[in-house]
């Protein structure tokens, strides 16, 4: 799985993709395709990307009611609706879903996932500016920018939503802020 992230993030998304194929052939688990349906949209697979999504959300559907899921299932099967949807182009579809999952991050969850909640409100304030929802999105990027502060102002998921909300600053035509 580490060495399918390795490649993943090299930008080497096939092999990344025969990877995690491999390691959800020995273990299926959410996360898993939720990797998949992701690289799967990366390259443009839309066809896969679906495919993994029904698949995943399958899973996810069967591992709701388990002990210890806690709400994950329902984040992971939001999440990767949301992925196909905009892997189509279709922004103000997925919005609900990832409203879906930040509404599913219970305060105890918030606290103990700081990261992973602040990298899902990232990508909500990119599909708002992705629908030219530019106030909204920088208000979005503004309430992220504070919790990513509040972690670590050195680091990389502060610096990419300062990014984020400079260029929905820019393409506000603020310059100056």
């Amino acid at each position: 799985k580490s060495l399918g992230m390795a490649e993943s993030s090299a930008g080497n998304f096939k092999y990344a993709i025969e990877l995690f194929e491999q390691v959800l052939n020995k273990k299926e688990s959410p996360s898993n395709y939720n990797i998949l349906v992701k690289l799967y949209a990366r390259v443009g697979d839309l066809e896969s990307a679906e495919k993994f999504a029904n698949q995943g959300i399958g899973l996810c559907n069967r591992l709701r009611h388990q002990a210890g899921w806690v709400k994950w299932p329902v984040i992971l099967s939001a999440y990767m609706k949301a992925m196909v949807l905009e892997a189509q182009g279709k922004f103000a579809e997925a919005e609900p879903y990832y409203r879906q999952v930040l509404r599913n991050f219970s305060p105890s969850m918030q606290k103990e996932h700081k990261i992973s909640y602040i990298v899902y409100q990232i990508y909500l304030t990119r599909n708002l500016k992705n629908q030219d929802r530019l106030i909204e999105a920088e208000v979005e990027a503004r309430n992220t920018l504070k919790a990513a502060g509040a972690i670590d102002r050195e680091s990389e998921l502060f610096g990419t939503v300062v990014g984020e909300l400079g260029e929905i600053l820019l393409r506000q035509g603020r310059l100056r802020d």
